[in-house]
């Protein structure tokens, strides 16, 4: 979490001149005017910071706001921590479960896969949507011929 404090690289219980004096030797290097660089944002983001932490109601309502992300998210850390030891106690029990004796051991549990594709098989497809029938014209059959011929050089 980026916070005010970690763009001016200083610790949470600094106080209102560490954060003055900080700001004003990063902002020497920093300026625009110094680097030439214009469009990176970075002493946007030190102006930004500082602005925050100036004044002392705005500097009280940023650290509440930090203490506020942290805690959520270490309550987000917590709820997942709970939720992986459940995930592995259902599984734990699961696995320690003898198998039903209504269902043999070789059916408990079926993965499907699917067949791998024949060597033929887009060549079938083509021909299966080409079917001469009889009213078919003749000229058709080439344009199917057409097509195998294509699905078959594709690969």
């Amino acid at each position: 979490m980026r916070t005010p404090y970690s763009v001016l690289g200083l610790p949470e219980d600094a106080s209102a001149a560490e954060i003055a004096r900080r700001y004003h030797a990063l902002a020497r290097r920093m300026h625009p005017d110094v680097t030439g660089r214009v469009a990176d944002g970075a002493f946007e983001a030190l102006t930004e910071a500082y602005n925050q932490l100036k004044p002392p109601t705005t500097r009280a309502q940023t650290d509440a706001r930090i203490a506020e992300e942290r805690r959520r998210e270490a309550d987000a850390q917590e709820r997942l921590r709970q939720a992986m030891a459940a995930f592995e106690n259902a599984r734990r029990e699961v696995r320690s479960r003898p198998a039903s004796p209504f269902v043999p051991p070789s059916r408990a549990i079926t993965i499907s896969r699917p067949k791998p594709p024949t060597p033929f098989s887009d060549v079938t497809a083509v021909f299966a949507r080409y079917r001469p029938a009889s009213e078919t014209p003749w000229w058709t059959i080439g344009g199917a011929l057409a097509d195998i011929l294509w699905a078959v050089n594709r690969k």
